[in-house]
Parts: structure tokens; C-alpha cells; sequence
């Protein structure tokens, strides 16, 4: 039993700090998304209104590209979400690990005598 919670406990803190650094990327391309998304959007628009004004096959072309891209950026964001939902997991199984004794308790335990001993 103290071979796997040694075990657990190395695992978690060997993996503890790249999941959190992962998670902190996570977040910055979900607000990168956020923002990629908003300015594609907007384009988006302007070009639907260049389009209207003169309509040309290279505004369409392009205005479709942009349509294509904000479409895989959406992909993409979803994408980064599910992955962030699973470092959420991750995180929530790490918290639910049982502690393992500190080392110091455990040579304490092993001096204190027992009933067989002061027999």
C-alpha cells in the first residue's frame, strides 16, 4: 500500500506542474480563439458589404475563404475545449488521490513500541 501511494504521489507531482502549465496554454488559445474569431467575423462582414457594393469574383472568392476559415476556427475551438475539459478531469482525479503519509509520520509509527514488544 505505501508503494502506491509513494507511486500516486510521485506521479502527481511529476505531472501536477505540466498540467497546469497546459491548462494555462489552454486558456491563452481559447482567448486567442475568442479573438481570432471576432476579427474573422468582422472581416467577414466587411467583405459581405465590399461584395454587395462591387460585386467582383475575387471579393467572392475571398469572402468564401474567410467564411472557410472562420469555420475552422470554430473546429479548432472546440477542439481546444474538449481538450480542456479533459485537463479538468485530469485535475479532479489527481485531487480525489488519498494523501500518503508524510515520511517523517511513517519512521515515527515504525519506533513506537508495540503491544507484542512490551510483553
Amino acid at each position: 500500500m505505501a508503494g502506491t501511494n509513494a507511486l500516486a504521489k510521485g506521479l502527481e507531482t511529476l505531472l501536477t506542474p505540466v498540467v497546469e502549465e497546459c491548462d494555462r496554454h489552454v486558456e491563452k488559445v481559447l482567448a486567442s480563439q475568442e479573438q481570432l474569431t471576432a476579427q474573422i467575423e468582422r472581416l467577414t462582414k466587411i467583405m459581405h458589404e465590399i461584395q454587395e457594393a462591387t460585386p467582383s469574383s475575387t471579393v467572392t472568392k475571398q469572402a468564401h475563404t474567410l467564411v472557410a476559415i472562420r469555420n475552422r476556427v470554430a473546429a479548432l475551438a472546440e477542439l481546444v475545449q474538449t481538450v480542456q475539459a479533459r485537463l479538468t478531469r485530469m485535475q479532479a482525479m489527481k485531487a480525489s488521490l488519498p494523501e500518503p503519509p508524510a515520511p517523517f509520520l511513517l519512521q515515527q509509527l515504525n519506533t513506537i513500541p508495540t503491544n507484542a514488544d512490551a510483553s
